[in-house]
């Protein structure tokens, strides 16, 4: 349980909570602390195949938020509120995308399904951020429509761009602030 706030937005490994215990023992745990609903699993897919209980309106400036621990804040504040998309008596499940290839690690933050298409979503702590991965993906898997949610203005932007490995990504960038996530 200690050590659940210092692993937001880190991929879970038994290693980072204690090198001594065994992995079982810690799995364990983990899994009773999502069973008491202190935390909450968000499983990696390819799709091929409220630990901090943050409300929104309870938050008094974008800078508070934007400025804690590089941004996992703010995905965590997102991730919850994605949650809240499922009917309360349904277990919401969060999945994100990672690649980890040597020198060309690539994560989007969360897919999320809307009807019968998948929605990629990246958050970013401030008004602008790099988006090679959300760019590479969308090249990957030539979806039509991404969403971000960062501390700017609502936008949708025409995305027409040449990836690092040089894949064309085309598609809308539906770009939205903290403060309309609900």
């Amino acid at each position: 349980m200690e050590a659940s706030p210092k692993l937001l937005g880190k991929k879970f490994r038994s290693t980072h909570v204690d090198r001594k215990e065994r992995a079982t023992a810690i799995q364990r745990g983990l899994d009773l602390l999502c069973q008491a609903r202190l935390c909450h699993k968000v499983f990696a897919t390819d799709i091929a195949s409220a630990s901090l209980g943050l409300l929104l309106h309870e938050m008094h400036s974008l800078h508070d938020l934007s400025m804690v621990n590089e941004g996992a804040m703010a995905e965590q504040l997102i991730g919850q509120l994605l949650r809240t998309l499922e009917p309360k008596f349904m277990d919401s499940m969060l999945y994100y995308w990672s690649r980890e290839k040597k020198a060309s690690k690539a994560e989007i933050d969360y897919l999320i399904q809307q009807r019968t298409h998948v929605v990629p979503i990246e958050v970013k702590a401030g008004t602008t951020g790099i988006l090679k991965s959300l760019h590479h993906f969308m090249a990957l898997r030539n979806f039509s429509l991404a969403v971000r949610f960062n501390a700017d203005l609502p936008s949708v932007t025409h995305v027409d761009t040449t990836t690092t490995t040089g894949e064309k990504a085309v598609y809308r960038l539906l770009s939205l602030p903290f403060y309309l996530a609900e």
